[in-house]
């Protein structure tokens, strides 16, 4: 009898586990300190929509949100009015997530997403409040292509730097990617 409870415990552990990794979970939450992590003097903003590319949900008034979730799915917050999203290093926004357990297929010439292992317990969004201009300029790059270092340098010294020191401009989309392919 002590082997068949085992067993059956086992199984309906495994079945948790592999149903867990099925759904997200989070918080999108007033990041007051600016430090990443939902602290427990922040608080959740309620009605972000946040999305896994096919399904978009809004966050309840405590800030929580619930999506399906597959092995190839990136989870990302939609930034709202008021708020804006942290960035790395590279001034890259950060406001997405992307689940890839297995990693990148190797047959693609250039390396994709790392192994990402097993889903976190939440995945938190934090924004910071933002006095958010009404007027503003947007820079949209149309695939450049360039195919040299000294392409590259040219076109961040002639174009990139000269968006960089207008005051009015909010943000920049570079379409496509940036270098040409050989």
């Amino acid at each position: 009898m002590k082997k068949i409870t085992l067993t059956i415990g086992t199984l309906l552990l495994l079945a948790t586990s592999t149903v867990a990794q099925d759904k997200v979970t989070g918080y999108v939450f007033e990041d007051q300190n600016a430090n990443g992590r939902m602290d427990r003097s922040e608080k959740g903003i309620s009605g972000i929509a946040v999305s896994n590319g096919v399904d978009v949900v809004q966050t309840d008034s405590r800030g929580c949100y619930e999506l399906p979730i597959g092995d190839d799915t990136t989870i990302f917050v939609i930034k709202p009015a008021g708020y804006k999203v942290p960035t790395d290093h590279q001034f890259i926004p950060q406001y997405f997530y992307h689940h890839k357990p297995m990693g990148k297929s190797d047959a693609f010439k250039y390396p994709g997403v790392p192994k990402t292992g097993q889903l976190p317990k939440e995945v938190n969004f934090g924004l910071t409040k933002y006095d958010e201009p009404v007027d503003y300029s947007v820079i949209l790059f149309g695939d450049p292509q360039p195919y040299t270092d000294t392409e590259v340098n040219y076109f961040g010294r002639s174009i990139v730097d000269r968006v960089v020191k207008k005051e009015d401009t909010l943000f920049g989309i570079s379409l496509g990617d940036i270098v040409g392919d050989s």
